[in-house]
Parts: C-alpha cells; structure tokens; sequence
C-alpha cells in the first residue's frame, strides 16, 4: 500500500502540473481524506460522511506538455461504449470525455441528458463559488457591541468555525477560526473598557430561510447527514453520526459555546442566548476569519461535505445579490456558470449539496465545468481539480480503485463521487498514457437494488480504462 500510495502521489501531482501548465512546478498535495460509501440496503441514502483520514502527499516535478495527440473518438468507442453498458449500471447511463487542453467532447452517450447527479452537484457548487466569491476569499465571525451590557455575535457564513481550541491531527483546515481564541479576544476587549459581565445574542442574517430544503427528506436532518443551513453554525465539517445538533437553532449553539468560552475568559455571561441584529456601525470587538475559500472548496470536494457545499451555495447567491435563500443559491450558482461559459440547458439545481433527489445536470455540463477548471485560463478555478479526490489514495476514493482492473489508474485518476439510492456519479480528470489531460463525467441514473458497489467498480473501471487509454 506503500508504494501504492507513493505512485499516487507523484502521478496525480503530475496532473495538476500538467493542467496548470506551469513549466517545471513543484506542486505539493495534501487533499482532506475520508472514504467509503453507504450501505446498499439504505434506502434514499445521501452522500457517506464516514470518519476522515488525512493523507498528505509528496512534491512532485513533472513535464507540463501532453506527449501526444488526444485519443480518437473511435478508439474511445471500442474501449469505452461496452464498459458503459455494464448490467451493474443499470442500463440508464450517460457519459462524456473532454480534451482539456482543447476543449473538445471526445466521447459522449447521452451526455446530453440531464441525469440525478448526486454529490456531483458539488463540483458546480465549487466552481461557482470560486468564479463569484474569489479563491482568497474569507468569511468572519465578528464580535460587537449591541445594547447597554450586550455583544452581538455576528456570523459571516464560515462553515468551518470550530469549537476545539487546537488543531487535531486530522483537521484538513490548518488556519481556521476558533471559538476560545474569539472569546479571549472579546474578553480583552471587553475588560480594557470595564466591563466585566455582559448578555451575549446572535444575529445570523447573512443567509435567509428556510434553513432545510424542502427537496431534501426530513432524516437528512435529523440522521445527521445534514445540518439546517445557517450563517452562523459550528462545526459544520465534523463527520459524525447525529453530529452536531441536529435539530436546534444552529446559530444559539454557536453562542452557547462561545458564552461559556467568554465565562471562561473571566467574563459573566447574564441570561440565555437569543437572536439580535447587530446595530449599523456596532464597535467591533472581536473577530476571527475562515480559511481561504480555495482551502475550504478542497476540503468539501474531498470529503463531499454536504453542509459546506450548502454554505458555499449561500456565499454565491450573496455575492450575485440574489436571495440567499436555497432557490436563490441555485439560481446564482447557475447564472455563474452560464458567464464561465456552461451552457445550463437541463440543469435542475436545488441545492449545493446534492442531497435533493430532484437535481438534474447533464454529464456534459459536469464535464465542462471540470474542463473549464483545469483550464490555464481559470487560475482562479484550480481548487475544484486539487480537491478532487486521488483515485487510490484519498477522500471519497482512498478505498477504491483497488481491484486488479483498475489498481494501474490509482494516482492518475482524481474525481468526485457521488451516491444516492440507484445513484451513482464519478465526475472528474484523468491523465492519460500519452499525457493528455481529460474531463469526464459519468452518471448511472438506474442503479439496481442493492447494487451501489458494484456500480462504484463499474464507473471506476471507466476511468481506469480512459486513464490508461492512447486509443486511437
């Protein structure tokens, strides 16, 4: 497995070298990690949100031209159209292979089709947020002043605000926000000026209601595979059954916590947390600021977390000035697209995560907006491909490509997975045998009864057989 995950590393980096088209580039990997996929039994089952396991990578050094000439179409149909007709997929599949470097559709059946996407609905969620918000991006949680004896808790859409007062060893976000170090910050502030007790309220008006989407089916919620969305939460990231509070006001566990981290500070805190918008112009006296946005895209795509990518799906609709509402995300996150240059014919977005059984988006539209990423042309874009998980080694994928069919593609292969029940979706690149870069989308839309692994293999083996493909 060693060695395994060491050719990982050196292939995969290659990829993002050679998509990048930097000349003689270091580019070092440290994607999130966490793999595995729900139980095939489960019915309407979201995307996994097992345990994350973290697995750096090392620097790699790798030419940054293709060797060759883009596999043929025919040599794409007599590899590719009969591991597409798998009984395993179900007979309701569709496909399509882009050149990146030229953008041309090399392959396609029915790529036209809009198709359930699952979680591959976080790839345009990444790609959007990324175009409208920026990949320097950051989102603050601030203290002020409200009325006499009264902080307001401001939150600014971070979702990956902790309660833990250090860094686990396994957190895939090095530099975010913390609760106890805010609530010492206040506390400071708060004793530089006299006062030394204080009510503490929320104001969480960034985003607008409803905070669940009414697509999404109700144990989403309160089975812990999704949280109600909030610009002020906590721990939005943590991967646990029942995590967090499910059911409650998130942005009153977010002050609960930080009140008892301000009485740990010294500070009395008077009364029960409620909500209270914050006054135009209130004194600031705290503030603590998220991660970059390319940071927190890589760690959502790597472990497919459903409530960043609702969050980030917030964060578009803010910065297009539509309401920030699940409609308006999908909305926005759409029109972002469209000006990437994504032609939207059969997109049906309802949500950022792909929990909403009702999505649709054509496998050529995914397949695009992966090309348009890769593209020297969208710097600014590179996240949605870095964070995609490395076949073999990583995220969503660290337990797959390990048979003897498709071992060979692990570390040239970087995709997101998706799942739902008779749902299953692979979206991402490929480097090929003669060095080319290739996008691809592929989605099973009729998976069998209890046939979830089995069709995970069979989209791999697609992948597999395009990365080790000169086909023509």
């Amino acid at each position: 497995m060693r060695q395994l995950r060491s050719r990982a590393a050196a292939v995969v980096g290659g990829v993002v070298a050679i998509v990048a088209m930097i000349t003689a580039a270091v580019l070092v990997l440290g994607q999130t990690a966490n793999g595995g996929s729900p139980p095939p039994s489960a019915a309407a089952s979201p995307s996994p949100t097992p345990s994350p396991t973290w697995s750096p990578a090392a620097p790699v050094l790798l030419p940054a031209t293709p060797r060759a000439a883009p596999p043929s179409r025919e040599g794409l149909e007599r590899r590719l159209d009969r591991l597409l007709a798998a009984p395993a997929l179900g007979g309701q599949a569709g496909a399509t292979v882009v050149d990146v470097a030229s953008g041309q559709v090399l392959w396609d059946r029915g790529g036209g089709r809009p198709m359930p996407p699952a979680s591959n609905v976080k790839v345009a969620t990444a790609a959007a947020a990324l175009a409208a918000v920026g990949p320097q991006a950051r989102f603050s949680t601030r203290v002020v002043r409200g009325a006499v004896d009264e902080i307001v808790l401001v939150g600014g859409g971070d979702p990956t605000l902790s309660a833990a007062g250090r860094r686990a060893a396994d957190d895939p976000y090095p530099d975010r926000a913390r609760v106890p170090a805010l609530a010492r910050e206040t506390a400071a502030a708060l004793r530089e000026t006299g006062v030394a007790a204080v009510r503490v309220t929320v104001d969480d008006t960034r985003f607008a209601g409803p905070s669940t989407s009414p697509a999404w089916e109700s144990r989403y919620v309160s089975g812990g595979d999704a949280l109600p969305v909030s610009a002020l939460t906590l721990d939005a990231d943590a991967k646990r059954p029942g995590k967090g509070q499910t059911g409650a006001d998130q942005a009153v566990v977010v002050g609960r916590a930080f009140a008892a981290a301000l009485a740990r500070q010294g500070i009395t805190v008077r009364g029960g947390v409620t909500h209270q918008r914050a006054p135009a112009g209130a004194t600031e006296l705290a503030s603590a600021d998220s991660p970059p946005l390319a940071t927190i895209v890589e760690g959502m795509l790597g472990t497919s977390d459903n409530d960043v990518a609702e969050i980030l799906a917030r964060h578009v609709a803010v910065a297009e000035h539509a309401p920030s509402t699940f409609a308006g995300a999908a909305a926005a996150v759409t029109a972002v697209l469209r000006g990437l240059g994504v032609d939207p014919a059969g997109m049906r977005v309802l949500d950022g995560s792909g929990l909403a059984r009702g999505n649709r988006i054509p496998p050529r539209t995914l397949a695009r907006i992966v090309a348009i990423a890769a593209s020297p042309a969208q710097a600014e874009l590179r996240a949605v491909v870095s964070g995609l998980p490395v076949a073999g080694f990583n995220g969503t994928l660290s337990d797959r490509f390990d048979g003897s069919a498709t071992r060979p593609a692990a570390g040239t292969v970087r995709a997101k997975t998706g799942t739902l029940t008779g749902v299953s979706s692979l979206t991402g690149v490929a480097y090929d045998a003669d060095g080319r870069v290739l996008a691809f989308s592929f989605i099973a839309a009729r998976v069998p009864g209890g046939g979830t692994g089995s069709a995970e293999a069979a989209l791999d083996r697609l992948a597999a057989t395009l990365a080790a493909c000169g086909c023509r």
